[in-house]
């Protein structure tokens, strides 16, 4: 008769006192199911096998186990480092905010960028350029002069309006503006200035 009882995972003959075993049956069924088990090294859901070396040979490679690039560290979405004393580095902050009507974005890059839009101080006679002005002081110091645009809000008054950037500094800038219209008038200015603020 065959054996009684079986190992838990392989299911190979374990014999009780009383069994007769039928060495064909029993043996060469265990020896067939310890070959197929012995197969399954190196298989997906098998066991994993050593080369040469005595090394596991299925390590899997860094992308299969999440790893990235030592270039993504610190960066948003990245990977987050520890500083010297192994405590978490934090990425730096976006600074944005609102200062005399004009907002503005600092970066951890230290790029800045200003924009707004103003009004000249005193009406602005018909077709008449550059008399009347406008003088905008940054709501913080940029390290070199910085890049301005400009321009004039359109209107339905024949004629045109324009902006020129004057005198540019790291703190401020000076426009220019020309009333080309038929009516005495205030000019609105929109504004973008992008610089270096560290």
């Amino acid at each position: 008769m065959a054996s009684t009882n079986s190992t838990t995972n392989l299911q190979l003959s374990q014999f009780g006192a009383d069994d007769t075993p039928k060495w064909l049956q029993d043996y060469n069924g265990d020896m067939a199911k310890i070959d197929a088990f012995a197969g399954q090294k190196g298989q997906v859901g098998g066991l994993a096998s050593l080369d040469s070396s005595g090394k596991l040979a299925q390590m899997p490679t860094a992308a299969e186990v999440g790893a990235v690039a030592s270039t993504e560290k610190a960066q948003p979405n990245g990977v987050a480092t520890l500083d010297a004393n192994g405590k978490l580095v934090q990425m730096a902050a976006t600074e944005t905010g609102v200062s005399n009507g004009m907002y503005y974005q600092k970066q951890p890059d230290g790029t800045a960028m200003i924009w707004g839009e103003r009004e000249t101080t005193e009406p602005v006679p018909a077709n008449t350029g550059y008399s009347n002005g406008l003088s905008i002081t940054f709501p913080f110091a940029f390290t070199a002069t910085p890049s301005v645009t400009a321009t004039a809000q359109a209107d339905t008054n024949s004629g045109s309006a324009t902006v020129h950037v004057g005198a540019v500094t790291t703190g401020g800038v000076y426009f220019h503006a020309y009333n080309g219209t038929t009516a005495t008038r205030k000019l609105k200015v929109y504004f973008q200035i992008i610089g270096k603020w560290k």
